[in-house]
């Protein structure tokens, strides 16, 4: 009686109330009145006993947006573009005539830890542009002296490519003419900033190993206080309560041990590299008939800012600062006198004029409907359509949807499988508006979407859109 009444209070009490309400269920059943009746108080038994059966998972919100999205676009994915492994595939756009421009290669830097310490590889490959055609035939490998972070072609089918601290401009068919700083590295000291990146590393590791002693503190104060309650008047849930604090804690004093003991010189050294990269590089471009426009990280701090240049790359000008993207992420469009950013971070599409002011925001997070961003970040990209329509696509769920210029939503487009995660996802539309085309960097690939048949219930075509360049 001492052993199942210790099984029944700290083991399985549930199992052992649903055997029981079983049995007497079972009992009641055979002892039924003859017209098969049953008791109120055996229907209560049979409530239990169905308690525990398998009910059937909810659907999670991305699921469930999923399914929305493929019952309502006006798009179905139809086949995936592969670049191949023996390069990387940085971004896309489609140049006037169609083609697809992706742009390939370039400088990639990996951190992995070997016997213990950390360091960087380096996959040299050299910077290119490889023109496809829309069925992904490869027509023409444009050859650069950088990697390739962003590209667009202007109205007049020049092409404007960026990264690594690099922009240049170039002919339809490639050929090179002209290559700059880009603008937010223009006069700048590359060996103070690196200093200046290291002692901002330095102070952080400070404030690391300061965050990580006060949270032990508080820790061993917990332990301290579960401890004064002597071993055998402590309750079960006390007991755990204490196995998890110790495990915290010595997760914990791990870290502050770590950052105690670790060789900072060569911690700074990998990281400042890392953290120049981060600085140097360009995350979007977008040209008008009278201007392009960069979208740089800031020197000092977090945020981008959006810059201004004429077709000859001069006169740059820092238009808009302090926009908040994750993950080395921010693109830009541009049509007419306006530009549009993607501020991932803050779930919105932000409007401005050629000279900065902010004309129209929209956008919120959201995890069930279909007319906010998903994510922890989104919308990660966009595209301006020759109608002044907004194609904005999304990491993680792969989504693609339509807004006005004025932040109207107009509907889905439809949705790709992506691998999860903060990731650029560069949508493009062709002139027709029949094919959409979206970035997929984990699989070196380029899905293609195709524009849905209509049904005769269906209204007449939609107008044709067009995406490239700007206008």
């Amino acid at each position: 009686m001492t052993t199942f009444h210790r099984f029944k209070c700290v083991r399985r009490p549930g199992l052992v109330a649903v055997c029981a309400a079983a049995c007497l269920l079972s009992l009641l059943c055979a002892t039924a009145p003859a017209r098969g009746e049953e008791s109120s108080f055996a229907k209560f038994l049979r409530s239990l006993t169905s308690s525990n059966e398998a009910k059937p998972v909810k659907k999670t919100a991305v699921e469930k947006a999923e399914k929305r999205t493929k019952l309502s676009g006006t798009h179905e994915s139809v086949s995936t573009i592969d670049i191949g492994r023996e390069t990387s595939l940085n971004t896309f756009c489609l140049d006037p005539k169609g083609n697809l421009l992706a742009a390939c290669g370039g400088k990639q830097r990996r951190l992995t830890i070997v016997n213990g310490k950390r360091k960087i590889e380096e996959n040299n490959n050299p910077g290119e542009i490889r023109v496809l055609t829309p069925e992904g035939k490869q027509l023409h490998t444009w050859k650069l002296g950088f990697k390739p972070e962003a590209i667009n072609a202007g109205p007049d089918g020049a092409i404007y490519v960026a990264g690594g601290g690099k922009v240049a401009k170039l002919d339809a068919h490639g050929k090179l003419l002209l290559e700059k700083d880009s603008p937010h590295l223009d006069g700048v000291d590359m060996e103070q900033l690196a200093a200046d990146l290291r002692e901002q590393r330095i102070e952080r590791i400070k404030r690391q190993e300061s965050t990580y002693e006060k949270q032990l503190a508080g820790i061993k104060k917990r332990e301290e206080k579960i401890l004064e309650t002597p071993e055998d008047e402590r309750t079960p849930v006390e007991n755990r309560r204490l196995q998890r604090v110790q495990r915290q804690y010595k997760s914990t004093k791990r870290m502050v041990d770590r950052l105690r003991e670790s060789n900072k010189a060569e911690i700074n050294d990998i990281d400042i590299d890392r953290m120049l990269g981060y600085k140097t590089r360009v995350s979007g471009i977008a040209v008008t008939k009278q201007d392009v426009y960069l979208a740089t990280p800031a020197l000092k701090g977090y945020g981008y800012s959006i810059w201004r240049c004429d077709h000859e790359l001069k006169d740059c000008k820092e238009i808009v600062k302090s926009l908040r993207g994750c993950c080395g992420q921010m693109d830009i469009q541009a049509q007419g006198d306006e530009v549009f950013a993607a501020e991932n971070s803050r779930h919105r599409l932000q409007r401005y004029d050629r000279t900065g002011k902010l004309l129209k925001s929209w956008g919120k997070s959201d995890r069930k409907g279909e007319k906010g961003f998903a994510g922890c970040c989104n919308p990660m990209n966009l595209r301006i359509a020759k109608n002044g329509e907004v194609f904005t696509s999304e990491s993680g769920i792969g989504r693609v949807k339509r807004f006005s210029a004025d932040g109207e939503y107009l509907g889905l487009v439809g949705q790709v499988k992506l691998i999860g995660g903060c990731k650029h996802v560069a949508v493009e539309v062709s002139d027709d508006g029949r094919h959409v085309y979206v970035l997929d960097v984990t699989n070196q690939s380029i899905h293609v979407m195709e524009k849905k048949k209509q049904s005769s219930e269906d209204g007449p075509a939609e107008k044709a859109v067009s995406s490239v360049g700007g206008q």
